[in-house]
């Protein structure tokens, strides 16, 4: 995709939703419900983090990967600034804050450094595997398991 940042995450939404399977599940008692595979928030909220972080100034876009077991989203840039490694999932930093700030004030974004921790959430209540995160210096992953 391309284009201006908003019009690549409206896009984005409906590709993302679209792509989506959903089952019966059982719930509590002899109640099913509706469970996607992957809850759109989380993969919304990792699709948010990866062109908010990535380096503007490496030649590769963000790409999302869908196979049928898992997604995989990369972006160019490793951690930026007090982010290493070890507190990726505690500390923020931005190498583009413009874009941040933008992304909070047209509602992206409600609360800055929560993505990771969200994202977490929003998979262990689906019933999804933990997230998995490769941080390298030139790039940054995470992969997403589909719920069993």
């Amino acid at each position: 995709m391309r284009g201006n940042l908003v019009a690549i995450l409206f896009a984005l939404q409906a590709k993302l939703a679209g792509l989506l399977n959903t089952a019966l599940v059982p719930g509590e008692g002899l109640r099913q419900h509706n469970a996607a595979s992957y809850p759109l928030d989380a993969l919304r909220e990792s699709v948010l983090n990866a062109l908010i972080h990535r380096s503007y100034q490496a030649n590769s876009a963000v790409r999302v990967l869908w196979f049928d077991d898992r997604v995989e989203i990369v972006n160019a840039g490793g951690p930026y600034g007090a982010v290493t490694d070890a507190n990726f999932d505690r500390v923020c930093d931005y190498r583009n804050p413009t874009i941040a700030e933008a992304a909070k004030n047209l509602g992206y974004i409600n609360r800055f450094g929560r993505g990771i921790s969200l994202v977490r959430t929003l998979l262990a209540a689906n019933g999804s595997p933990a997230p998995e995160f490769t941080i390298e210096p030139q790039f940054w992953s995470v992969i997403m398991r589909a719920r069993p």
